[in-house]
């Protein structure tokens, strides 16, 4: 796994580069920084904030 990021409410370890895992965290993220025009680092922390909360749903 790579980077950690930290978030208010826990903490969430990065995919490795090049997982399916890794591409659907670019595609988020390339989406989230078009729309709003925010930093890539910015736009990476909304996209894993995203996954995280579609994989913690019932």
């Amino acid at each position: 796994m790579g980077d950690v990021i930290t978030f208010p409410a826990g903490r969430m370890r990065l995919p490795d580069e090049g997982s399916p895992e890794a591409a659907w965290l670019d595609q988020i993220a390339a989406i989230v920084r078009a729309g709003t025009g925010c930093t890539a680092e910015r736009a990476v922390f909304v996209a894993a904030r995203v996954m995280r909360a579609i994989e913690t749903q019932p």
